[in-house]
């Protein structure tokens, strides 16, 4: 179902949904990270079965995206993901919601010269993230667990055109 109230919000729910998690990295798919499951190990720690690669989810998903020039030459563009999964594992996994949330501030300087600045943030409770602690001064890794990721990036560009 889509709802698009104007022209600047757009609004999509799908209460039947995948959602897929590739790990290229074969270490990192034998470790279990980002939610996949982790290989097998023998008493001595040598890998009896790989790491699967893939992670298959199915659940409801909503997406919405806002995009507006807010001011001359300055637009906003933010996206919001949710995602439940109907089928986790963990019973108690299945109320909890991923969250894949992008802001971006697109800025028109001039003909020449535009700006980002672009934030995310993620949330996904079968994402193990490091976890540390202060420990004499030095920061020691202390377990994993789930984790709010924060992500952000600022950039110019400098544009010609040839014609």
């Amino acid at each position: 179902m889509e709802y698009k109230p104007n022209k600047h919000l757009r609004i999509n729910l799908s209460p039947a949904s995948g959602k897929f998690t590739f790990v290229t990295n074969q270490l990192l798919a034998d470790q279990g990270r980002f939610g996949v499951e982790p290989a097998v190990l023998d008493a001595d720690g040598r890998v009896v079965r790989r790491g699967k690669r893939v992670r298959y989810e199915f659940g409801a998903s909503l997406f919405a995206r806002f995009t507006k020039e807010i001011l001359p030459n300055i637009t906003l563009d933010l996206k919001l993901d949710l995602f439940n999964g109907y089928a986790d594992p963990k019973p108690y996994n299945r109320g909890n919601i991923d969250v894949n949330s992008e802001n971006t501030i697109r800025l028109k300087v001039n003909k020449y010269i535009s700006a980002n600045l672009f934030a995310q943030v993620i949330y996904d409770q079968d994402i193990a993230v490091p976890l540390y602690q202060m420990q004499e001064n030095v920061r020691v890794q202390v377990g994993t667990g789930p984790r709010t990721q924060f992500k952000h990036v600022s950039g110019v560009g400098f544009t010609i055109s040839f014609e």
